[in-house]
């Protein structure tokens, strides 16, 4: 999910809660599954598990880049 789609989607939500968190990847994992079976997406476990990981990782560096957090 792109960092504008979020900003949109969740714009009137407090970004600093852990609640706002939680809905952030619930959204992702559920856009993610929407996809499962269409031309394009990853069609092995492994390839699924890489993909989704992908997008949960991006989730928490925007998370994190909208409150100055900085990661280790």
């Amino acid at each position: 999910m792109s960092r504008r789609r979020i900003t949109r989607r969740h714009h009137r939500t407090h970004l600093n809660s852990s609640a706002t968190l939680k809905a952030l990847i619930q959204s992702e994992i559920g856009d993610f599954f929407a996809g499962v079976g269409s031309p394009g997406e990853p069609e092995t476990p492994e390839a699924m598990q890489r993909e989704l990981m992908i997008r949960i990782d991006n989730t928490f560096d925007f998370f994190y880049s909208m409150h100055g957090i900085k990661q280790k």
